[in-house]
């Protein structure tokens, strides 16, 4: 989450010299882009117990977009549905057999959430705050050619596919000197659910997006 942070603090000072989005009253439509991360585990497999694997090695996170539509019922409130894609995270290893082994996690949800503003600065600069619920699509990728065993059931040589509804909260910043045109930062997060090393086919990682976006609205 602080890399996230990081990321959203050096990139919003571009924003800020761009047409952007606040809570202009009426509907909107926008799309974004920027980083996101699946937090699954920050090393190596260990779920992977094999003597016959070499050179595990992992990435997360990545390139990550949204898009979205939203209604602001006045200045300090509005309500939004949305839907983004997250960056993969890759699990490498290497076996006698097989030198291009891999475990791949991706995700994408669809979310609906609540938006609460504070406008000042004559309603030009609003951060805000954010909360709902999202559907979290999760696909699990085994790439394997020799038969291994696993410490985590559920998993072999197929898709394997998480459905959950999870909490999501966030925070942002807009700022609107024109009206219509729209750009905003924002980060949130998606909560967990389960247990990766118990059973990764039921399991949903902290799922992070920072992403700079532009909108329109109609109002």
């Amino acid at each position: 989450m602080k890399k996230i942070i990081v990321w959203i603090a050096g990139t919003f000072a571009l924003g800020l010299t761009l047409s952007s989005y606040a809570a202009l009253k009426g509907p909107y439509l926008g799309l974004g882009g920027g980083y996101g991360i699946l937090q699954t585990p920050d090393h190596n497999l260990s779920a992977i117990n094999s003597v016959h694997v070499k050179g595990k090695s992992f990435s997360r996170g990545g390139v990550a977009g949204r898009v979205f539509g939203g209604f602001n019922f006045n200045q300090y409130l509005g309500l939004e549905i949305g839907y983004a894609q997250y960056g993969r995270s890759k699990y490498t290893f290497r076996t006698f057999l097989d030198p291009n082994a891999s475990i791949r996690f991706y995700a994408n949800t669809t979310d609906v959430v609540l938006k609460a503003y504070y406008p000042f600065l004559c309603n030009q600069l609003s951060p805000y705050i954010l909360g709902g619920y999202v559907s979290v699509l999760e696909r699990v990728k085994l790439d394997l050619n020799t038969n291994m065993e696993f410490e985590f059931a559920d998993l072999d040589e197929d898709v394997t596919g998480v459905h959950k509804a999870r909490p999501i909260y966030g925070f942002g910043l807009s700022y609107s000197p024109f009206c219509h045109f729209a750009v905003n930062a924002e980060v949130t997060r998606v909560q967990q659910s389960g247990d990766f090393y118990k059973n990764v086919s039921n399991y949903i990682p902290y799922m992070d997006l920072a992403t700079i976006n532009v909108a329109y609205n109609f109002g």
